[in-house]
């Protein structure tokens, strides 16, 4: 009988023999971006615990981008998508940076490379820098009125209150 090259066992539950390329692949991701994508997908950003640090830092970066982009009243629908998904990808990529970092070596010895993952984090990364390259670079300043503007304004409903017979005090 002639074995297929590569390792090969006993299916520990069926006793069958089983090569190392009919094994079922693992079915869940060791860098755990899976679980998190999934949790953000169906939760939004309310699936992130709030009181963690990295948490409460993301939602600080998402807080200071809509202010740079003007306010969240300011921003069109689309802007507003733009940043979740901004957010979210950032998200993504500090994920998979710690999980680099943890790593003893980026390079795996068996098949001389680079990580598969960290292909996918550069990915995301450039993805990124296109969703905050579309949102624009420049920060907005947010629609205020100049103080003659307003000066006139108050004025204005001063005079009104006066001339309803509101105002008068006698």
């Amino acid at each position: 009988m002639i074995e297929s090259m590569g390792s090969s066992s006993n299916d520990p539950a069926t006793g069958e023999h089983v090569t190392r390329r009919e094994k079922a692949r693992r079915s869940y991701s060791r860098t755990g971006l899976n679980a998190i994508k999934a949790k953000v997908k169906l939760y939004g950003l309310t699936a992130v615990d709030h009181r963690t640090l990295a948490a409460r830092g993301l939602l600080a970066f998402r807080e200071e981008l809509t202010r740079d982009l003007g306010g969240a009243e300011t921003l069109s629908a689309q802007e507003k998508t733009l940043v979740e998904m901004v957010t979210r990808t950032r998200l993504y990529v500090e994920h998979l940076d710690a999980w680099l970092m943890a790593q003893r070596s980026l390079i795996n010895g068996r098949r001389r490379c680079v990580l598969p993952v960290l292909r996918e984090r550069t990915q995301l990364a450039d993805a990124l820098a296109r969703y905050l390259g579309q949102l624009g670079m420049k920060r907005r300043e947010k629609d205020v009125p100049d103080l003659a503007r307003a000066i006139q304004l108050a004025q204005r409903q001063v005079e009104a209150g006066q001339g309803d017979g509101h105002g008068g005090g006698h």
